[in-house]
């Protein structure tokens, strides 16, 4: 069985969202109710805020956030590190209002 297909783990979900007023959009993996991600989630709140960075380089695939030039801002560990704790927050809490809530809702 090939888990990856069989699970959907290579599926992804689109979001938006709004920061400071200015709205969004994002693509992240469809399935990151995993315990490494929710782990680093946790991990971030407990006094480890570089896990967040790293949990969400791991599900977000695409973005329209840009730099000064235009040019498309990065989604690596080392770049999501130096945005603000509040926007990668929203970033989360959106990935996770996006969660199926119960066994009905999941494909």
């Amino acid at each position: 069985m090939n888990i990856t297909k069989a699970l959907g783990l290579d599926e992804t979900q689109n979001h938006s969202a709004e920061y400071n007023g200015v709205k969004f959009s994002f693509e992240a993996k469809k399935h990151t109710r995993t315990p490494r991600f929710m782990q680093r989630c946790v991990d971030s709140e407990r006094g480890n805020p570089e896990q967040l960075p790293k949990a969400l380089s791991e599900v977000l695939t695409a973005w329209d956030i840009t730099r000064d030039d235009g040019s498309p801002w990065p989604i690596t560990e080392a770049e999501l590190s130096r945005l603000p704790m509040p926007f990668l927050n929203v970033i989360v809490n959106t990935i996770i209002e996006a969660w199926p809530v119960n066994k009905k809702e999941v494909k």
